[in-house]
């Protein structure tokens, strides 16, 4: 089977030549993994490089085991094990097929082969990729950078005593930086005495179903706790609940278009704030209680005599 147009559509080798091109090709070898099954194992060497033809991969660090993580979710046109090609070093992650998957397996050397007879198509090929990890790295440090934002955010409002919603709509202007442009963003707090969900903070395009206040059983907002990820009047939806104890304080949502999905990494930043968030909502409101029963202390040691 040729291989060529699909390469060619690829940003990676869209600009090298037919002859690069054609003896890429001709080296390729197409494999095909069932759901779960393991394309290469971290630990164990690497000597070939894979671009997924078919389905999509889950790479994770330490697979199947207590502490597993998972790294990255690649689709259709995306490279992984890209490091065999300057070393024959342990591969760092495992990677997973994560459905009826097909990759193109291309043996290191070939593309090594290229860099020494090729001068032109080798520089390509390698400017393309150092993009490609420059890319993700940048994406990291963003949101590392946001986790310490989000921390000293935390660290403040606690030191201030800061009211709940305040606190959350400086949390939102930090969020707005790691999303899509695409994206909008809210965040909702329960209110225990009429039992609603309302809306404190809100970045973006303005859904018509969404509201400034939801009730507890509002259908809506049974919709969006019963998954992660769905779909509500034609608007993609992620929901990340804040927890306080086994009782939800509050849910942030993302919404997009159909076709808009976040990555994994996004995925898990969401996550991590929305736990860091859930903590702090509960210190806060600790806080507040506090400050209001001094409060009532005080009053009534005036009329004590």
């Amino acid at each position: 089977m040729s291989y060529k147009k699909f390469l060619q559509k690829l940003p990676m080798f869209s600009n090298i030549s037919e002859h690069t091109l054609d003896k890429i090709c001709q080296n390729i070898i197409e494999k095909k993994f069932k759901n779960k099954e393991v394309i290469f194992e971290e630990g164990t060497e690497g000597e070939n490089v894979y671009i997924i033809y078919l389905g999509s991969v889950e790479i994770y660090k330490n697979y199947n085991k207590q502490n597993q993580k998972l790294l990255s979710v690649l689709l259709e046109g995306d490279l992984f094990g890209e490091t065999s090609l300057f070393s024959k070093i342990q591969r760092t992650a495992t990677a997973v097929a994560k459905s009826e998957t097909t990759v193109l397996e291309i043996p290191s050397k070939i593309f090594l082969d290229v860099f020494n007879t090729t001068a032109d198509d080798g520089i390509k090929i390698v400017q393309w990729m150092l993009f490609n990890t420059m890319s993700r790295l940048e994406i990291t440090s963003k949101e590392l950078t946001t986790i310490y934002r989000i921390s000293q955010i935390i660290l403040e409002s606690v030191i201030q005593q800061d009211e709940p919603q305040n606190f959350l709509v400086k949390i939102s202007e930090e969020i707005e930086d790691v999303l899509p442009e695409f994206c909008s963003f809210g965040i909702y707090i329960y209110n225990n005495f009429n039992e609603e969900y309302q809306l404190v903070t809100y970045k973006g395009e303005r859904t018509v179903w969404v509201k400034d206040i939801f009730e507890q059983n509002d259908e809506v907002v049974k919709t969006i706790f019963a998954s992660e990820e769905t779909v509500i009047q034609n608007n993609k939806v992620y929901t990340y609940l804040l927890k306080e104890d086994e009782n939800n304080s509050g849910f942030m949502i993302c919404i997009g278009n159909p076709q808009f999905f976040l990555t994994q990494q996004s995925k898990d930043l969401l996550l991590s704030i929305s736990n860091l968030i859930s903590v702090s909502i509960k210190s806060l409101k600790f806080l507040q209680e506090e400050k209001e029963k001094l409060k009532l202390q005080n009053v009534k040691s005036k009329y004590v005599f």
